[in-house]
């Protein structure tokens, strides 16, 4: 699978699910139709109760010393840890109630990174569950279909989050890149012992009839719009040449009026543009 290419081309760990390749944007995309609505149950709620929160007075979830008055520093980042413990509360609580293709994803993203770096495969699986699935939704509410106002404060609260859990997910403590974050380095390690059990839930494999029927069902109920058309002909134009190459490697014939085999990308191009592949 496109995974398990993109894995054995690693020389690095790091570099897990962090490039922009087709394989990073059809995991974010696939990951978008099929949990839309197990991000709106899991986050919506917590964006919910973030917007309506009242904060201390005069306080906000400002950490950067450059941005604000030392001494509401202490309370701001007071702040932030219990906006970020609802939200990890919420995520590490959810993976029972993830759609069974996701943990497929899951599943086979850990398999993959496995074999390949043995002592990553929970890294991995944070990339992207994290990185392509959650932490998008996190820093940008709106996008998940969240209609209530998020103010200016509050969205500079979800970005600390966001990175929190990056953070979390990586495995890494703040450092001298981001210094103003290193007093949250105590929520990172309270936190990463059931980060690591949601990952290690959330990867589970499921029974094969039930990701079938799921996957049935979601994209019944998510069908494309003509905008997800548009970006899928442009992410395959922009790769024709390495997925031409990698089909004739392989020898897999394509099928249009005439027959025949993949040479090479104009080949490839010119079938993605007259839909005949």
């Amino acid at each position: 699978n496109t995974y398990s290419y993109h894995t054995n081309k690693l020389d690095d760990e790091a570099e897990i699910l962090r490039r922009t390749t087709v394989t990073t944007r059809l995991l974010s995309y696939l990951a978008e139709i099929i949990g839309t609505q197990y991000i709106q149950r899991t986050l919506h709620p917590v964006f919910n109760e973030l917007s309506r929160k009242i904060l201390p007075e005069g306080t906000t979830y400002e950490v950067n010393p450059l941005r604000v008055d030392d001494e509401n520093i202490s309370q701001n980042i007071e702040n932030v840890s219990e906006a970020a413990d609802m939200v990890l509360n919420a995520i590490c609580a959810s993976a029972k109630n993830a759609p069974r293709t996701i943990c497929q994803l899951c599943h086979c993203i850990l398999t993959c990174a496995e074999s390949r770096f043995s002592e990553a495969k929970y890294k991995a699986v944070g990339a992207f569950i994290f990185l392509r699935f959650f932490c998008p939704a996190i820093v940008s509410p709106e996008s998940t279909g969240f209609h209530d106002t998020i103010t200016p404060v509050l969205y500079r609260g979800l970005l600390l989050v966001g990175k929190i859990a990056q953070n979390l997910a990586n495995n890494v403590l703040f450092g001298d890149k981001e210094a103003y974050m290193i007093p949250l380095n105590d929520l990172l390690t309270r936190n990463i012992y059931r980060l690591t059990r949601f990952l290690r839930e959330i990867s589970q494999e499921p029974s094969n009839d039930n990701i079938v029927m799921e996957a049935e069902c979601e994209f019944e109920k998510n069908s494309m719009k003509s905008s997800d058309y548009s970006l899928l002909h442009h992410v395959l134009l922009d790769n024709t040449q390495a997925m031409a190459q990698r089909l004739y490697t392989k020898n897999i014939p394509y099928t249009n009026d005439h027959g025949g085999k993949v040479v090479d990308s104009a080949i490839l191009s010119e079938m993605i543009l007259r839909d005949q592949y």
